[in-house]
């Protein structure tokens, strides 16, 4: 059965075009989802049982799972064949199949196989659920007054975008359209207003989807936002570089009431001047197509990079077991090893007895490189982390496993969960390539492409483009590095050689390498100032450098933070969520998500903007919106 079916597969897709379209729809759908399941299927019982690479069914073995495991082992040329036919034909099937509302084909088929493929293609819908098309279930579209962080999943992201900017694009072409008809004539006041408000819940929820990604990234997330991306990126190309609105602009800078505007309207109104000229909006005919498609590129290798960046980081861990693997490593890390023992399988892990697993992630990273005398445990994880998202580095699979665990405790839909499974089920039989964690060519693409883009524009160099919006010049930078590097240099190499001398005391014999520098360096400073970190750390809890930190901002500012966990929904059980008062009311609020999640979060420290302080985007009934952000 499984060879007529991958027989009628082929002839289905050779017969493209002809009569009878309905049948073949149908027998379509069916024959590749078929395929899909049957793939699925192979790639899960390809690991519990042995290799056989002769093509040959190989002898029974006890239990149906290695026996379907041959079985499917000898069908996978065929299976192999009949999957690249179908991607070859129509390579965005498979993904509408799954991700796509399809009109039940019973009776009167209206859907054409060609225009879900175009549907898929465009990425919209890429998300979608019958869930997450209402605007009333779509957490994005809601006008709540804080993100509704813990409702908001990959399902959401690209209806709610796709609805948000169909009305800012309605918005926009009125826009133009008033403009053209007054001569670019309008109140500086009434035309700011209106351009906040076309652009801010687009903002809004592109931050709200965009901070999930660094603080709770999935797969199911990531592939939400590559998909609703390029439409993003063409919207904000389609105002920035709107020449109704450009010219509106030099005609309020160039008018009479430029001089009656604040000091403040009036950087307002230079710096939209000057960011719409480098976004493009001089440019012309295959200029501005060109510097456009540089622009969807740039955004789609800088989240390929942070990608890399986070995945390579999660892909290496060492496991120790041995108590003299981890001598001189204080407490504080031997514990935070033990609980990532624990959460990877190691329920009887302990921070006295181990076992013991560090990652890359920072505070598991630097104590290593600080406190451990097992040099080759340093300099095991000291290249490991300064290779990251290079050629050196081997991408962690997500096991099928943890896609249908995923689905099932609903954090990734049934839809996007099976997408998930095929691609990892064709990965595993060789019709996928296996994704590449090496940023080094999306360095040179970046590198090569924001050259481009500044030759585009006029401009020397990318360094042009980027102190246009600032007040450092690119001579004046280089001027500091230099004047920087005369004055540290030979301080530099004074205390290299006093610490070369120190570790020689220690009995270090040869050559300091990288990973020795950070320890011997910390062993200095204990001998030289008689204390270690760790006889600070109790001082130095997190509650007590929360209130040394809020009681030194109410002296300066006269503000009081005050607690206000509950009052909005957060992304995780640690974020705390704070009030700003000043006489008893409040001006501002914050969210603090100060610990590491290595699984899921970007490493580093960042402050972000949630929402701005607005007087035009006021709920009704108020004055002012006030200003919200995200300390993490």
């Amino acid at each position: 059965p499984l060879s007529t079916l991958i027989r009628l597969q082929q002839g289905l897709l050779s017969e493209e075009g002809s009569g009878k379209e309905s049948m073949r729809v149908r027998t379509l759908w069916f024959g590749t989802a078929t395929l899909v399941v049957v793939s699925v299927l192979f790639a899960t019982v390809q690991g519990v049982c042995t290799e056989n690479s002769s093509g040959v069914m190989p002898p029974p073995k006890t239990g149906i799972v290695p026996a379907f495991a041959g079985a499917a082992r000898a069908l996978a040329p065929r299976i192999r064949s009949a999957l690249a036919s179908t991607c070859r034909a129509a390579p965005n099937l498979a993904r509408s199949l799954v991700q796509n509302p399809i009109k039940k084909l019973r009776g009167r088929a209206t859907t054409r196989h060609g225009d879900v493929a175009a549907a898929a293609a465009t990425g919209l819908r890429g998300t979608t659920s019958s869930a997450a098309t209402s605007a009333s279930s779509n957490p994005l579209l809601a006008s709540a007054d804080f993100p509704l962080y813990d409702q908001v999943t990959s399902e959401h992201v690209a209806p709610g975008m796709k609805a948000l900017i169909g009305e800012a694009e309605t918005a926009l072409g009125a826009l133009e359209a008033r403009l053209v008809k007054d001569n670019y004539e309008i109140k500086c006041s009434e035309f700011l207003a209106e351009l906040e408000r076309m652009s801010d819940r687009i903002g809004r929820a592109w931050g709200v989807v965009n901070h999930l990604k660094a603080v709770k990234d999935t797969e199911a997330l990531r592939n939400a936002v590559e998909a609703v991306q390029p439409t993003v990126v063409t919207f904000n190309l389609k105002t920035s570089q709107s020449e109704a609105v450009y010219r509106a602009f030099k005609t309020i800078m160039e008018g009479p009431q430029f001089a009656s505007l604040s000091p403040a309207q009036k950087r307002i109104v230079e710096n939209e001047i000057r960011d719409a000229q480098l976004s493009g909006v001089a440019l012309e005919g295959e200029q501005k197509e060109r510097f456009n498609a540089i622009q969807q590129e740039l955004a789609k290798l800088s989240t390929s990079f942070s990608n890399n960046v986070l995945d390579s980081t999660k892909a290496f861990t060492v496991r120790i077991t041995k108590k003299e693997e981890v001598v001189g490593l204080p407490a504080s890390a031997l514990g935070l090893a033990s609980q990532t023992a624990v959460s990877r399988g190691d329920k009887d892990s302990t921070a006295e007895n181990g076992p013991w697993i560090f990652t890359l992630d920072g505070p598991s990273f630097l104590p290593v490189q600080q406190h451990a005398k097992n040099r080759a445990l340093r300099e095991l994880l000291y290249e490991q982390y300064i290779t990251r998202a290079s050629e050196k580095t081997v991408a962690k699979e997500t096991q099928m496993g943890e896609i249908a665990g995923a689905i099932k405790d609903g954090t990734v839909g049934k839809r996007q969960g099976l997408v998930m499974l095929a691609k990892r089920a064709a990965q595993k039989i060789g019709m996928s390539e296996e994704k590449s964690l090496d940023n080094t060519p999306i360095i040179e693409k970046i590198l090569a492409l924001k050259f481009e883009r500044a030759q585009l524009l006029g401009k020397r160099h990318h360094a042009d483009v980027s102190t246009a919006s600032k007040m450092a010049t690119f001579e004046g930078a280089m001027k500091l590095m230099e004047d920087l590097r005369a004055k540290s240099y030979d301080f530099a190499v004074t205390e290299m050689d006093e610490l070369k001398a120190f570790a020689k005391k220690q009995g270090f014999e040869g050559d300091l390498k990288s990973w020795d520098l950070t320890y011997y360096a910390e062993r200095m400073r204990e001998a030289m100032y008689s204390y270690q970190e760790e006889d600070l750390r109790p001082y130095f809890s997190l509650p007590r450098v929360l209130d040394g930190l809020f009681s030194l901002v109410t002296r300066l500012f006269d503000v009081e933070i005050v607690a206000a966990d509950g009052k909005a929904p957060v992304w995780d059980k640690d974020v705390r969520f704070f009030q700003i008062n000043r006489n008893s009311q409040p001006v501002a609020y914050f969210y603090l998500d100060p610990y590491s999640r290595p699984a899921e979060k970007r490493g580093g420290a960042w402050m972000d903007e949630c929402a701005s302080r607005s007087k035009t985007m006021a709920a009704a009934g108020e004055v002012l919106r006030l200003p919200i952000v995200h300390m993490v």
